[in-house]
C-alpha cells in the first residue's frame, strides 16, 4: 500500500504522543516528522516534501495563513490541514476560513475531534477534499458569496452534461467516493471531470465550485448556505 507521507507541526508533546500512537494504527499515513516552529517547518516541508502536513494555528511565533502560503510556493502539491486546538480563540484572533482556503488551506480540522475523524480528515485532504468543521461551513460559503469574487467569475461557461451531473453531486456535499459509487464511474474519473470544471468556472477548489454554481444557477440548488460535509 502506498501510505501518504504526514508531517505534523504542532508544539504540544501530550498531543504528539497521542497521534504517533493513533498513527501506528493507520494503515494509509506514514509519520515522517514533527515540527514545531517556523524554521524547522519550513526546513522539513523542503526536506520531507509531505503529501500532507498537519498545522497547529496556535504556535506561538507564527503565523499560519503566511505558513500556509511559504509551504504551497515551496511545495505546491503539499496539502495542509489546519489543526485548531481548543478551546476555540476569541473572535479578534480567529482566522477566517476563506483567508486559510486562499492561502492554499485544504481543510480546518478542531483538535478535539475523535481519532477516527482526525484520520479521515486527513486522509480525505490527501485525496483532494476540502473538509470543514460543520460550524465554518456556512460561514465561508457567506464570505464567499458577498465577495465580489464569485460575481467577477460570472461568466459564460459550457459544461458537459456529465461534468453538470459531477457539480450537482459538488453541490450537495458528497465526496469523490461517494460521487464515483454514484455515478458509476471510478475516482480517477471524477477527479478528471473536477480538474475540467474548476478550470472552466475558474475555480481552485471543490468549495468555491459549489458556490460559484448556485449563484449562477448552473444546476437546480438553493440558497449559497449549502449543508458540508464533517
Amino acid at each position: 500500500m502506498n501510505k501518504k507521507r504526514l508531517l505534523v507541526a504542532d508544539n504540544r508533546d501530550i498531543f504528539r504522543e497521542g497521534l504517533i500512537k493513533i498513527l501506528d494504527e493507520a494503515e494509509n499515513l506514514q509519520l515522517v516528522g514533527l515540527c514545531s516552529g517556523y524554521r524547522d517547518i519550513i526546513q522539513k516541508v523542503t526536506d520531507f516534501k509531505p503529501d500532507v502536513i498537519l498545522l497547529n494555528t496556535e504556535i506561538p511565533g507564527i503565523d499560519p495563513v503566511a505558513v500556509a502560503r511559504k509551504i504551497k510556493d515551496i511545495v505546491p502539491e503539499t496539502r495542509i490541514l489546519f489543526l485548531i486546538p481548543p478551546p476555540p480563540p476569541p473572535p479578534d484572533k480567529r482566522i477566517p476560513p476563506l483567508v486559510s482556503l486562499r492561502a492554499g488551506v485544504s481543510g480546518i480540522v478542531n483538535a478535539d475531534v475523535s481519532s477516527l475523524s482526525l484520520i479521515d480528515s486527513i486522509v480525505r485532504v490527501c485525496e483532494g477534499e476540502t473538509v470543514l468543521p460543520p460550524t465554518l461551513g456556512g460561514t465561508v460559503l457567506e464570505e464567499y458569496y458577498l465577495s465580489s469574487e464569485g460575481r467577477e467569475r460570472a461568466q459564460q461557461v459550457n459544461l458537459t452534461r456529465r461534468e453538470q451531473e459531477v457539480l450537482a453531486l459538488v453541490v450537495r456535499g458528497l465526496t469523490t467516493r461517494e460521487i464515483s459509487g454514484i455515478m458509476f464511474i471510478t475516482q480517477f474519473t471524477v477527479k478528471v471531470h473536477l480538474n475540467n470544471i474548476f478550470k472552466k468556472l475558474g475555480v481552485k477548489n471543490r468549495l468555491q465550485a459549489a458556490v460559484l454554481a448556485t449563484e449562477m444557477q448552473l444546476m437546480p440548488g438553493g440558497p449559497p448556505h449549502l449543508p458540508l460535509r464533517k
